[in-house]
């Protein structure tokens, strides 16, 4: 571990993450915090307006960071409503976009900055980036949490491939694991698609402590430059919006 690392989250506002247990053996999870024997059925119709998608935009481009002074603030991305898989599994999830923090994540020799949802309540946290179609490059979701964890995350209910990347509380990374979708088969009854999918999130557990967790698409960090299987490699600057 580099002692000197820190992460820096300004604004304590979006660091008000309400308690959750940390005795579970399965912890709040990138697409539900709820551990798999108390999953319920998400099957009941509810009816939703249709949702825009992202904005296209240019993706971030990777700058290089020769010292810190070459390493500007993180820059504004599109406001955007995030697109949703629509079937039966997913009409009961919220649809309401959260709020956006603008990140900027460096290794000592680049960074690159972009936008992140944040998930900071419980019911945001249980159901992160469930029923999502697309997480587009250059944006992700940011877990908080008010104090320190353990535990895995598990992708019920989940349709992207995801990165996860722990952070401490003052040190900079400290785990990756690389996430897989978990949706229901067909004819899957709830027990069993909620059983499979715990017993897929075995391979996602870490034996680390962790405050922060940031969600990306799989593949997106390391295709800016980034070595995501150094999990000690990464500081990031979290910036709140207005």
């Amino acid at each position: 571990m580099i002692a000197s690392r820190k992460l820096t989250l300004i604004a304590a506002a979006i660091l008000a993450a309400v308690v959750i247990s940390c005795g579970s053996e399965q912890a709040p999870g990138a697409s539900s915090t709820e551990s798999p024997a108390t999953a319920t059925s998400t099957s009941a119709p509810a009816a939703f307006s249709p949702t825009p998608t992202l904005t296209p935009t240019e993706p971030p481009a990777t700058q290089a960071a020769s010292s810190p002074s070459a390493v500007p603030s993180p820059t504004s991305s599109p406001e955007f409503q995030p697109e949703f898989v629509d079937n039966a599994d997913c009409q009961n999830v919220s649809r309401d976009p959260l709020p956006l923090a603008d990140l900027l994540i460096s290794d000592g020799e680049r960074w690159v900055a972009f936008a992140a949802e944040t998930a900071v309540t419980q019911a945001e946290q249980s159901q992160g980036l469930m029923c999502r179609a697309t997480v587009p490059d250059g944006t992700g979701m940011l877990f908080t949490f008010d104090q320190e964890r353990g535990g895995g995350f598990w992708m019920f209910n989940t349709y992207v491939p995801l990165d996860i990347i722990f952070f401490g509380a003052a040190d900079g990374s400290i785990a990756s694991v690389q996430m897989e979708p978990c949706p229901r088969r067909d004819g899957e009854a709830d027990s069993v698609w909620s059983q499979r999918c715990g017993e897929e999130s075995a391979d996602y557990r870490h034996g680390i402590t962790y405050t922060y967790a940031l969600e990306l698409r799989q593949g997106w960090l390391e295709s800016q430059g980034f070595n995501t299987a150094d999990p000690w490699s990464l500081d990031i600057t979290v910036t709140p919006r207005d």
